[in-house]
């Protein structure tokens, strides 16, 4: 009987009937989206908990200026780190720890308050940590030099301008300077009134224009390898009237300009190697 009746002799299917076969796979549904929705939760948790005390373990930072203060932005919360309000031009280094940003000198709203016409302003780079703490202030009042173009190379070397022809490079774990372009003495400029600002580009794998903007015209005066940290210094003065080309293989920087003051178009080549100028 139970032979006659097997399945594999009436012709049955070993399959469940269908209303079964729903109900199957919707459990194992049920419980592979009670795992995966759990999975899910136990990765975020974990991750927020990383850091421990609550803290997220990953952190979203970035830094802007409000009223002249220096303010961290770290997962959408705010802290104002300055309270001086004369403070601009904050950088973060790579790794998100250490901040250099400008700040006018106490000398310079002092000499507001006498000077008549030039007034002897200087801005000071100082450094700090995101949170505020271990600030340091790297340079000194000196009338009319302006710090400005702050710039990181890594997590530890530092490159500002210190007035109108030297260029500096701080090292945050030497605590050292060293002069890359320019005197060792900085010269000073009257940033407003002479009608001209000291403008720098900054490329990622080369090199550190410098250039002087007068009205709608520019000179390239200088160029820093950020390599090797090698610098070629154009003496003449030019005015740029094209983009600026950069050859990787020769090392060369290639841009047309006029000649300084007859207007003479000349093609002008910096070669990064050689530290040579030639002028076509």
């Amino acid at each position: 009987m139970d032979e006659i009746n097997s399945p594999e002799n009436v012709g049955f299917s070993t399959s469940p009937p269908a209303s079964k076969t729903l109900l199957t796979l919707g459990i194992i549904a049920a419980i592979l989206t009670t795992l995966t929705v759990g999975a899910a939760y136990f990765v975020f948790f974990s991750k927020s908990k990383l850091a421990g005390d609550n803290k997220p373990a990953f952190s979203i930072i970035s830094v802007k200026v409000e009223n002249g203060d220096i303010v961290v932005v770290k997962n959408d919360k705010e802290s104002k780190i300055t309270s001086w309000g004369y403070n601009s031009s904050p950088v973060l280094s790579p790794d998100k720890t250490k901040i250099a940003y400008l700040s006018k000198s106490k000398e310079s709203l002092e000499n507001e308050k006498v000077d008549v016409g030039y007034v002897r302003t200087s801005t000071n780079v100082w450094l700090t940590s995101t949170d505020g703490t271990n600030s340091v202030q790297l340079t000194n009042h000196k009338d009319f030099v302006y710090r400005d173009n702050l710039h990181w190379l890594d997590d530890d070397r530092l490159i500002f301008t210190d007035g109108e022809k030297t260029v500096r490079l701080y090292s945050v774990s030497d605590k050292t300077f060293r002069t890359l372009l320019g005197p060792e003495e900085a010269v000073g400029r009257c940033m407003d009134a002479c009608g001209y600002t000291i403008e720098y580009q900054y490329t990622d794998d080369f090199a550190y224009l410098i250039r002087l903007a007068q009205g709608f015209t520019s000179a390239t005066t200088a160029v820093i390898d950020l390599k090797t940290l090698k610098s070629v210094e154009v003496k003449e003065q030019f005015e740029t009237t094209s983009s600026i080309d950069y050859d990787a293989t020769a090392k060369t920087i290639t841009f047309k300009a006029n000649t300084v003051p007859d207007y003479k178009q000349v093609l002008i080549t910096i070669n990064l190697v050689n530290g040579t100028v030639a002028k076509n």
